[in-house]
């Protein structure tokens, strides 16, 4: 589980990073507590509107996918609304 938390790690990342979990999320809180306990300007904390753990990975991909092809990647409030 360590291995896959950015709890236990984030103090080493050194390019940007973006932890995005929807706003109802599969533990309740965790985003809060991350983004508390985190000192790295490096990292990002963000709750995606309308969706939960699960049903924001495959509208999440389809973005970031496309915004990779187009080599334009833009993390905003709104498209992250925007995710059906």
């Amino acid at each position: 589980m360590q291995l896959r938390s950015p709890y236990y790690w984030m103090h080493t990342v050194k390019s940007p990073m973006y932890v995005l979990e929807g706003e109802f999320g599969n533990w309740q809180g965790a985003v809060e507590v991350m983004a508390r306990q985190n000192s790295n300007p490096n990292v990002s904390f963000i709750k995606v509107p309308n969706h939960d753990h699960f049903t924001v990975i495959a509208p999440l991909v389809e973005l970031l996918a496309a915004q990779i092809v187009e080599s334009k990647i833009r993390i905003t409030e709104k498209a992250l609304k925007a995710l059906r």
